[in-house]
């Protein structure tokens, strides 16, 4: 009887239990709900059990998360929950990252696909590690932002290399044109 329990919580002072409680109620089976009663009371073995129970493999994959719990929120996520797969490899690239650990939060972000972003915002301040990062990778679009980036900063002949590493050949020969280059730029545009 969750109505009961929600009084109980609130006679217990227990805000923020009755509140998860109150917000389970759009959860359509009764053993998710009663997990979330369970986890708010610290019965965490009775949580995993009733969210396997009713195949709610998305939130049993939250609850690992929430409880640092890693590895089982990634086999939930690989065995059962391939929908937010991506997304826990992505919050445990955040957590490793907040721990200071940055060569375990890249791999993490590139099997979410979001390291094109997360691993040059993070190694941003270490150019020289970035750089081999991106040398290493060989992805297109690390190259040409890498490309973009030098240019900014007036390294022309870095460029130069990482747009053509990247196939970038619109680019090529902006660059080359702005340098004064024109015979190679000309070069480039018959050619590709």
């Amino acid at each position: 009887r969750l109505d009961v329990a929600t009084v109980c919580l609130g006679n217990m002072g227990h805000a923020r239990g009755a509140k998860a409680l109150r917000e389970s109620v759009a959860e359509p089976q009764l053993d998710a709900r009663v997990a979330c009663l369970a986890v708010q009371l610290d019965l965490h073995e009775d949580a995993v059990r009733l969210l396997k129970n009713c195949k709610r493999y998305d939130l049993l994959n939250d609850f690992y998360q929430s409880n640092g719990q890693w590895g089982k929120a990634m086999e939930t996520a690989e065995m059962y929950d391939r929908v937010h797969l991506r997304t826990t490899y992505y919050n445990y690239g955040k957590h490793l990252e907040t721990k200071g650990d940055v060569n375990g939060a890249i791999p993490n972000y590139e099997k979410s696909e979001t390291h094109r972003f997360e691993v040059p915002r993070m190694l941003f301040d270490d150019t020289q590690m970035l750089e081999n990062y991106i040398v290493k990778n060989k992805d297109k679009q690390l190259r040409k932002w890498w490309a973009q980036y030098m240019e900014s900063a007036g390294e022309m002949e870095t460029a130069l290399q990482f747009y053509e590493a990247a196939a970038d050949y619109l680019s090529l020969v902006r660059v080359y044109c702005y340098c004064g280059n024109l015979d190679k730029a000309a070069e480039i545009c018959n050619e590709t």
